[in-house]
C-alpha cells in the first residue's frame, strides 16, 4: 500500500475498523495478501489525506464510507471531483457548481481534491510498473540488477546476468535482499 501512502499497519487497522476493504480480495486470515482495487487506493490515499489534517478514524470512516456509496453516481472522470466535509457533513464537488449532498453543514468545509490524489496516484503506480535497471553492490563487487513490475498483482521480478531465473518479491528491499542471496550462492 506504500503507493496509497500508508504503511501496512495502517492497512490492516483500517481494514479492521471498515475504513478501507480491499475490494479484489480480502484478507482471510494472518498473513493473507490483500488485494485493492484502483478504487481502493484513491480512497485509501484520500483516507490518508483526511488523516493528515488531523481528521478521527469515526470521521474518515463516514467520508471514505459517503466516497464509496456516491462514486458510481458521479458521471465524470475522478480526476475532477472534489471532497467536501466539515467532519459531520459529507458532500461531493463534481463540477464548479455542484454540489451532491452536503447535508445541513455546521462548519466551514474543507475541500480534498481528489483530483491531484489522482494524479499522484497514477504516477506512483507508473514509477512502480517502468522497467529500470538498478547497481546492487554485493562486498566489492557491483551487479546490474534488472526490475520490472511483477505478473501478479503488487510484486517486482528481477533479472541477473548469469541467473537464469528471475527473482520475485512483493517488495524492492526484499528483492534487492534476494538478489544479493543469489549473487553470494553463486560466487560461493
Amino acid at each position: 500500500m506504500a503507493l496509497a501512502g500508508v504503511t501496512r499497519k495502517q492497512v490492516i487497522h483500517w481494514d479492521q475498523k471498515g475504513i478501507i476493504k480491499p475490494s479484489i480480495r480480502p484478507a482471510t486470515g494472518r498473513g493473507s495478501q490483500r488485494l485493492f482495487s484502483y478504487e481502493d487506493l484513491l480512497l485509501t490515499r484520500t483516507a490518508r489525506e483526511l488523516r493528515d489534517r488531523s481528521f478521527g478514524l469515526r470521521k474518515i470512516l463516514r467520508c471514505i464510507s459517503y466516497l464509496r456509496k456516491h462514486l458510481p453516481e458521479t458521471s465524470g472522470p475522478l480526476g475532477r471531483l472534489q471532497l467536501a466535509t466539515d467532519g459531520r457533513t459529507v458532500g461531493i464537488i463534481t463540477d464548479k457548481q455542484t454540489l451532491v449532498d452536503a447535508g445541513e453543514s455546521r462548519g466551514q468545509l474543507m475541500m480534498i481534491d481528489v483530483a491531484i490524489l489522482d494524479r499522484q496516484l497514477r504516477a506512483a503506480i507508473e514509477a512502480k510498473s517502468r522497467r529500470h535497471v538498478e547497481e546492487l553492490s554485493v562486498g566489492e563487487f557491483v551487479y546490474q540488477l534488472e526490475v520490472e513490475a511483477g505478473e501478479e498483482a503488487g510484486t517486482y521480478r528481477g533479472r541477473l546476468a548469469g541467473i537464469d531465473e528471475p527473482i520475485v518479491a512483493s517488495s524492492m528491499a526484499e528483492l534487492r535482499d534476494k538478489a544479493r542471496r543469489a549473487v553470494q550462492g553463486i560466487r560461493t
